[in-house]
């Protein structure tokens, strides 16, 4: 699960603050062989928020060797 907390100002300008908890899961069905998260698979997830609820939509891809970066660990 993801939680989100978030503050919108209303037309009164008023401050309001929401928190709200979205599933990650991959299926909605926790017996799905398919609802577990993968090695060598990139999960990208579009959070959207309206003023009534937040929507999520996962997209699933195979891992991209990004080859050497450059990146210099120590």
């Amino acid at each position: 699960d993801l939680t989100v907390k978030y503050t919108y100002k209303t037309p009164a300008n008023a401050d309001i603050e929401e928190v709200k908890t979205v599933s990650l899961k991959l299926t909605a069905d926790p017996k799905d062989p398919n609802n577990v998260w993968k090695g060598g698979v990139h999960y990208t997830y579009t959070l959207t928020f309206k003023s009534n609820e937040i929507l999520v939509a996962p997209t699933v891809a195979t891992w991209a060797d990004g080859g050497n970066t450059g990146v210099t660990v120590e």
